[in-house]
């Protein structure tokens, strides 16, 4: 099958193969294992699994995602040496069951030298490590675990060699001197495998030398001892050295590696917003001909990528024309691997992408959110002799002109692609409840009040019910009426529950709150005390459900309120899971309109609304009324008493100004870090029917209230980003909770 050849050259040489009676044909395969974080045993015997598959169906070369042996979201699990001696371990097993695999493994995986973490590339074939990469262009999320490899001064001037005990052998818990001389001598006493080793054969050289005695009396003698031989027969070798970036790895040009982040908040989200030409640092303009160890063999170089990169809307359908295109303008083949759904889900969603493709043709694909093996056979003559596809579209770049400002920033440029990325939020909204629902063994428990925010939090169970395969009545809704709520948010929320099919409870709070102000003293005046304590009341009536019910608690907060703080502490701020923290108000409302229009409409152009709603066509037109109407409604918490007539009177955006203003300013000063000054003139340029002095006071009102209140976000709970934009202090934005914004302020005193 695959024969390797010398490391000088970056191409992989084709040759006869049993896939097929033509000479030059190659089959590759990108691999996505069922992983648990942290439980390297099981990673490895899914990597195992699906190498074993691979060698059954005569694979040459098989590409795994990014630290796969661990998985890629562990965090600080990193710095625990037990994960990553485990991690050792794994990779001694994969090395022992593939010794008679004529196949090329690609993987990433922690690698500890002295006290220095590296992120390596490891490269696999017939049992043994025939090259290691280390990282250098890391994150700046991944930064704060692996170092680059730049930084470590003589990182290639040494020789390394991989120890590690037969998972067989049982030694006898005292070990014999030899054993201690041994460790001794390599500068790790108390030690024990796994143990990478720098030099193994200089630090053993003086076990090796002549023996001499002091003694006159005795005799003096020499011995021929190989230093080697004093390592016992149970501990494997494996040697290895570490190749910088410009070199080539077993016939292979090999890449393993993402664009760093620009911004530090941005780590797992931002960091993927380079321009499309960085999405992947792929080789440069690959050469026509190459120098190979037999002449007259043809050459292609072969670029497996290695990934862990979150899934968020349209991004995939970027990279995906980008692999394309480069694969053309090189010629080579590009096998990539993304981390599957089974990373956790504590902060992304990962979609597991799968893709082969050579000279700007795609090979094969994976489906999204689907584990195992997509394999492609490579006729090589045939692939780099033919004109490359006449239609293949440049990557396109789905921010547009970053220096146009946009009315909806977090939307897409161009109008005909918010259906798609509206069900693509929905969908990653619900994948990420679904891991976590999985886990658990529990159902969803959501507060439902007839707004916007748990309207949508309701669609997302909805959709995770569907992909647990689950029936709608597994979620539990709870109408919570108190003092301010109007008749008519009531009367939606259970036509809500009830048109989705869900189990609903309706608990009234009215007493429950009266009873507790007056146990405090308070005297039921309508103030912050009055409107907090609703809230607070509403959150342990859910807490204590979830707890009886085997339940937990869905969050429905949203973008916008979680910067503005418009939320309660330790109110509707806390969930056990919160779904909507990554999607701001604005894009929520258009969220509901679009899925409103397709069930009114029965339009299929992106995605069918049977996927995704009730598939009765008489519940589908209700739902989509309702959620018609609920977009039509003020936004309101409904803490303060509507109206005798049942007229909310409480209305959000009277007291914080419009949403669109809100998320205008939160992007453009805090996703894309401009000065305030030239966000207010964006703004008076963008909403000209708006007077640039009331531009200019929600402006400071937006940035007061943005800053003091950081530390309602402190302690945010676990959700999946559905967007690469997050308030999230877990690795998103993080931020001390007692700054003050006078700096911000005072760049708008001029204005």
């Amino acid at each position: 099958m695959l024969e390797i050849k010398s490391l000088e050259t970056g191409y992989l040489a084709a040759r006869p193969s049993p896939l097929g009676d033509k000479s030059g044909r190659l089959r590759v395969a990108a691999a996505t294992p069922h992983i648990l974080p942290g439980d390297v045993a099981h990673n490895t015997s899914a990597v195992c699994q699906l190498i074993s598959e691979a060698d059954a169906s005569q694979v040459d070369v098989i590409v795994f995602p990014d630290l796969v042996l661990s998985g890629a979201s562990c965090g600080d699990l990193f710095f625990q040496r037990a994960l990553v001696d485990a991690v050792l371990e794994g990779l001694g097993k994969i090395l022992l069951e593939s010794e008679s695999m004529e196949m090329l493994i690609c993987l990433s995986l922690p690698l500890l030298l002295d006290d220095k973490l590296l992120k390596v590339s490891a490269y696999l074939f017939q049992g043994e490590i025939v090259g290691v990469r280390p990282s250098d262009n890391l994150s700046s999320a991944e930064k704060r675990w692996f170092t680059p490899a730049s930084e470590i001064g003589g990182l290639y001037d040494h020789s390394y060699e991989l120890l590690l005990e037969d998972p067989d052998f049982t030694k006898d818990l005292l070990a014999d001197d030899r054993d201690l001389v041994w460790w001794q001598m390599i500068n790790r006493e108390g030690a024990s495998c796994p143990l990478v080793v720098q030099d193994l054969t200089a630090a053993l050289s003086e076990l090796a030398e002549p023996l001499a005695s002091d003694d006159e009396d005795n005799i003096s003698f020499s011995c021929d001892l190989s230093p080697l031989d004093f390592i016992p027969e149970y501990v494997h070798r494996y040697p290895f050295t570490l190749e910088k970036a410009s070199q080539v790895i077993s016939g292979l040009r090999v890449l393993a590696e993402i664009p760093a982040a620009a911004k530090p908040y941005a780590a797992g989200g931002m960091r993927y917003f380079s321009q499309p030409e960085q999405i992947l640092p792929l080789s440069k303009e690959a050469s026509r001909t190459a120098t190979l160890a037999e002449a007259g063999q043809p050459a292609f170089p072969l670029l497996a990528i290695s990934d862990a990169r979150p899934e968020y809307p349209l991004f995939y359908r970027e990279l995906r024309s980008y692999l394309l295109e480069r694969s053309a303008g090189d010629e080579s083949i590009i096998v990539y691997a993304g981390a599957g759904e089974s990373e956790s889900t504590s902060l992304h969603v990962y979609a597991g992408h799968r893709l082969i493709c050579a000279n700007g043709r795609l090979l094969a694909e994976g489906e999204a959110f689907d584990n195992g093996l997509t394999l492609a056979d490579l006729d090589l003559e045939e692939l780099f002799t033919g004109d490359k596809p006449a239609d293949l579209l440049p990557a396109s770049d789905i921010r547009g002109d970053s220096g146009l400002a946009r009315e909806f920033p977090f939307m897409p440029p161009e109008r005909s692609d918010w259906p798609e990325f509206s069900y693509q939020i929905l969908d990653l909204q619900a994948r990420g409840l679904a891991e976590r629902l999985r886990l658990l063994g529990s159902r969803p428990v959501l507060g439902l009040s007839g707004g916007v925010d748990s309207t949508l939090a309701l669609l997302v169970c909805l959709r995770a019910c569907q992909i647990l395969e689950r029936p709608a009545d597994d979620i539990l809704c709870v109408s919570m009426p108190g003092p301010g709520s109007s008749p008519r948010s009531v009367d939606i929320s259970e036509s809500l529950a009830q048109a989705c099919g869900c189990d609903l409870v309706t608990i009234d709070i009215g007493q429950a709150v009266q009873l507790h102000l007056k146990a405090i003293g308070h005297d039921g005046s309508p103030d912050h005390t009055f409107e907090n304590a609703q809230a607070r009341e509403r959150t342990q009536i859910l807490m204590d459900l979830s707890n009886f019910k085997n339940g937990i608690v869905v969050g429905t907060g949203d973008l916008s309120e979680l910067a503005l703080g418009f939320c309660t502490y330790n109110g509707d701020q806390m969930s056990m899971y919160s779904v909507n923290h990554s999607v701001p108000k604005t894009l929520a409302r258009i969220m509901l309109e679009t899925f409103a229009a397709d069930l009114l409409t029965g339009n299929k152009s992106t995605a069918s609304p049977d996927q995704f709603f009730p598939q009765e066509k008489d519940t589908q037109l209700a739902l989509a009324n309702l959620l018609r109407e609920i977009v039509s409604r003020p936004v309101s918490p409904e803490l303060l008493p509507p109206d005798e007539d049942g007229t909310i009177t409480q209305k959000t955006e009277e007291i914080i100004g419009p949403y669109e203003h809100n998320d205008f300013f939160l992007f453009y000063l805090f996703y894309d870090g401009r000065h305030p000054k030239v966000v207010y003139e964006m703004a008076c340029d963008t909403f000209q029917n708006t007077p640039g002095e009331k531009l200019k006071d929600e402006m400071i009102r937006f940035i007061s209230r943005f800053i003091r209140n950081q530390f309602k976000r402190q302690p945010m709970p676990d959700g999946a980003q559905a967007l690469p934009y997050s308030l999230s202090p877990h690795g998103a934005f993080q931020m001390p909770g007692d700054l003050s914004e006078q700096s911000l302020l005072d760049a708008l005193e001029s204005l």
